[in-house]
């Protein structure tokens, strides 16, 4: 942890206690905003920012307040297993898409 210190600063410490809620708070601080429009087109904004928290909201329900650093490839398999367990709101077989859709905006993939 020292050299860590030393190498990347005050932030490498912060690193130990982030959670993965911290980060999607942070995410959508950055990158979760209203559309900005501009004669008439949209130029700045997710493409569906409603869509987007879903997705991210699926993320924090699994990971919590698990510190970053704790989490292991074998739980991003398990959040993929449990999605795919899981069935929509009507009842339906969640689609591959979505699942795939849930994690690369997050930077888990």
């Amino acid at each position: 942890m020292k050299d860590e210190l030393n190498n990347h600063g005050e932030a490498a410490l912060n690193t130990d206690k982030t959670t993965f809620l911290d980060l999607i708070d942070k995410y959508k601080t950055a990158h979760i905003f209203p559309a900005v429009i501009r004669n008439g087109r949209k130029v700045a904004e997710l493409k569906s920012a409603r869509t987007e928290n879903i997705h991210l909201n699926k993320l924090a329900d699994f990971f919590g307040k698990k510190k970053i650093r704790s989490i292991k490839p074998i739980d991003i398999e398990n959040f993929k297993t449990e999605r795919l367990n899981t069935s929509t709101i009507h009842g339906k077989e969640l689609p591959l898409l979505l699942l795939t859709e849930n994690l690369p905006h997050s930077g888990l993939s």
